[in-house]
């Protein structure tokens, strides 16, 4: 038998070590990144498992054309290029339904359905056309605090030809309050006991996060701020959230929060402010968003996190096309290994 030793090659397989490390890993699931298109700007975090932690691989934001068209396309599929991983992202909250209720089952697969019959009852559109998903708040002995979202198709399909335009399809499709709510609670802004109350001034719109010990009873979207005049648009939010709140205590006895933490940009005029003191029955506790971790990183974490109780408005056909081109990858990947393998090998021997 031909021995290579003999030839001074020592270890073979030591050898042709340096040129296999080389070789890309088949798989890059250890990275996962959430991406997200705002009305100005693009986002996208990356995180990384390394030694049993978290860490953020990288951060960015950069601006996005406002209306659809070429130069929105172009900036998006730049930001594309860039990020690594695993593809999540969120449609904005006010494409979607949520509706915090009870059911009468742990069971996950017995949730989803029970939650589809739920969306019936509050969307005003045929469910055929809806997407659903649900997510597990809290659970007791034989019943589960469940978080229903409903979004029309239509969005979700939008959603999905805008990445594929720029060359890639997500794994994920979440919502952006969530990821605010991820971050809320990371940084423990979150009452972990009694009521509290959360409103979020955002890019698109606002949100009304209403909690008892730690746990949502109500996230809704009250829509985008008015044109015009701030305190105006104050005095409106003021009032779908006073009507939030009376009926919370009418419906599940729920007592009213002392306090409105309100979370906003930096550029949001005070006046919106002074007219939420005016108008609104609770104490007012303004907050900065921009003292938060980025939508994108808290996105990204629920990403990392996300088992089968939590949300996720993906198409199933999206993760089918995601699965074949990775196994298509892969295939192609290995078949080189191995080709460049079996050349190093003749080389040796023929040497």
């Amino acid at each position: 038998m031909f021995n290579l030793k003999s030839r001074g090659w020592g270890n073979s397989s030591l050898s042709l070590s340096p040129v296999l490390r080389h070789i890309p890993p088949f798989m890059s699931d250890d990275i996962t990144t959430a991406i997200v298109a705002l009305a100005n700007r693009v986002e996208w975090t990356s995180l990384r498992r390394r030694k049993g932690a978290v860490e953020v691989a990288e951060h960015h934001s950069q601006p996005l054309e406002p209306a659809e068209g070429a130069a929105r396309a172009d900036a998006l599929k730049a930001a594309l290029a860039r990020a690594k991983g695993r593809l999540a992202t969120a449609l904005t909250t006010d494409q979607a339904l949520l509706r915090v209720v009870t059911l009468p089952t742990t069971d996950i697969a017995e949730m989803r359905e029970m939650a589809e019959l739920q969306v019936d009852k509050f969307s005003p559109f045929p469910t055929d056309q809806m997407a659903v998903g649900c997510e597990v708040l809290a659970q007791q002995e034989s019943s589960s605090q469940v978080l229903i979202v409903a979004c029309l198709r239509e969005h979700l399909d939008r959603c999905g030809d805008a990445l594929k335009a720029a060359g890639r399809l997500p794994r994920e499709v979440d919502v952006t309050v969530l990821g605010w709510w991820r971050l809320l609670k990371q940084e423990n802004h979150v009452p972990e006991s009694g009521a509290g109350l959360l409103l979020i001034v955002e890019d698109r719109g606002t949100e009304l996060i209403v909690t008892r010990d730690g746990i949502p009873l109500v996230i809704r979207s009250l829509g985008a701020l008015s044109e015009g005049d701030p305190a105006e648009s104050a005095r409106e939010i003021a009032e779908e959230i006073n009507y939030t709140i009376t009926t919370l205590e009418a419906e599940r006895g729920a007592a009213a929060p002392a306090v409105l933490h309100v979370w906003r940009r930096r550029e949001l005029p005070g006046a919106f402010i002074d007219g939420l003191r005016a108008a609104c029955d609770a104490e007012i506790d303004p907050h900065l968003l921009d003292t938060l971790p980025p939508l994108s990183e808290g996105l990204a974490r629920r990403a990392l996190e996300r088992g089968p109780h939590m949300l996720d408005l993906a198409p199933a056909e999206w993760k089918a096309a995601l699965d074949a081109r990775r196994l298509q990858r892969n295939l192609a990947m290995a078949g080189g290994a191995f080709v460049l393998v079996w050349l190093l090998a003749v080389g040796a021997l023929a040497a």
